[in-house]
């Protein structure tokens, strides 16, 4: 059980690691990399992790890019899932992936989901981080909806009051 912890702890630090690198280098950006993490279960689940991979490296952008190295790095170096050696050098993981065999290729579409667990959290907590005037925001709002607007001297919560000259538990009276 503590090698299982150590694994988790290890995960959580390099999808820490990970995150705050991301957010260094795309600065503004970073809530668009935070997108993408989120949704890499789903893309994964959906089409595998060589065509998720496929899909991050042919759009080459830089957050895209960041993942792939995070991705890599844990795979490769930490992991070993794709161990590098003489017979093959080759650090690129879409290689590594393809060469690989079909228990190699499970456990790692395994350890992206439980990396991409820490990753998601991580990248998250750094993006309410940047994002202070979010939460100011929605306090504001709910300010607003529970304050009691003032006309004419009366104050009302908004709802409109009788209309004078009617009972309104008489459906017959009127107004003309």
């Amino acid at each position: 059980m503590s090698s299982y912890r150590n694994l988790s702890l290890d995960r959580s630090k390099h999808a820490w690691d990970a995150a705050d690198q991301a957010q260094k280098d795309l600065r503004e950006n970073f809530s668009e990399y935070v997108t993408l993490v989120k949704n890499l279960p789903a893309r994964i689940s959906n089409s595998g992790l060589g065509q998720t991979l496929a899909f991050l490296k042919s759009k080459g952008k830089k957050k895209e890019n960041l993942l792939l190295d995070c991705i890599g790095e844990w795979l490769i170096d930490k992991m070993k899932v794709y161990p590098v050696n003489a017979e093959n050098p080759s650090r690129d993981i879409m290689q590594r992936i393809q060469n690989g065999d079909t228990d190699q290729y499970r456990w790692a579409t395994s350890e992206m989901m439980e990396l991409i667990t820490w990753l998601k959290l991580h990248s998250s907590s750094l993006n309410i981080k940047n994002e202070p005037t979010h939460q100011t925001n929605a306090r504001e709002n709910d300010n607003r909806e529970n304050t009691a607007y003032e006309t004419d001297g009366e104050a009302s919560s908004g709802i409109s009051g009788d209309i004078e000259g009617s009972d309104s538990n008489n459906p017959s009276d009127s107004v003309d």
